[in-house]
């Protein structure tokens, strides 16, 4: 049986274990646009109960198409509006950070945490959680996408992306397919991790419809 069967045969077999090994885990979340507000929701209704959301923006209407918010989250901060939402769906509390991640408070927002993923959408941000998670060697998984293409990538061997005026392509709807792809990949990647101890890296070309998994790295400490 190979790998990808055998953890879904385990994870079937087992699944309250499962569901509580997963709540025993506290995961943080840096960002929660397009992919960090779905991947916070997948997250919390696969098990996580302890989750840190870090973000300073507010919703805005053309949010709305491809963010987990509706219209009666426009004006509010978007910790707060996923915090609301997922507490209504879930009873689970979520802890919002309605502050901009600075080289400061780094330490005190991303402390304590089993798993730290990246979904900022700006270079400045991504480094501060890069070089935080490779000075203290913490658990950290970047998602991103481009035109056309979505990236999970652990901390080891990641490049921050420049920043560019291109167009963003998750302010675009029909942009949608591709960050729900690269919301799963990064969900699948934050569940082998918590679970198992495997750093996969994964990408996705929507032109083609591939996804491709690559340089898994297995933890057994």
């Amino acid at each position: 049986m190979d790998r990808e069967n055998l953890l879904l045969h385990e994870i079937l077999a087992n699944d309250q274990e499962y569901l509580y090994n997963m709540a025993s885990k506290t995961v943080v979340i840096c960002g929660v646009g397009a992919i960090g507000s779905h991947l916070a929701n997948h997250l919390v209704r696969q098990g996580i109960s302890k989750m840190r959301v870090i973000d300073d923006d507010r919703v805005e209407e053309h949010n709305i198409g491809t963010q987990l918010y509706g219209i009666t989250d426009i004006g509010a901060f978007k910790t707060k509006a996923l915090q609301a939402r997922i507490y209504l769906d879930m009873e689970i509390d979520v802890l919002a950070e309605t502050r901009r991640l600075t080289q400061s408070n780094t330490k005190k927002f991303l402390k304590n945490a089993d798993l730290i993923v990246d979904c900022f959408d700006n270079s400045e941000s991504r480094k501060l959680v890069m070089n935080y998670c490779g000075f203290y060697e913490k658990a950290c998984l970047h998602c991103g996408m481009g035109e056309g293409y979505g990236l999970v990538h652990w901390n080891a061997g990641y490049q921050v992306p420049k920043d560019t005026i291109a167009p963003d392509v998750c302010e675009y709807p029909l942009s949608l397919d591709l960050i729900k792809m690269t919301v799963l990949m990064a969900n699948t990647a934050s569940k082998e991790y918590l679970l198992y101890g495997f750093e996969s890296n994964y990408e996705c070309t929507i032109r083609d419809f591939k996804v491709r998994k690559y340089a898994t790295i297995t933890h057994t400490d």
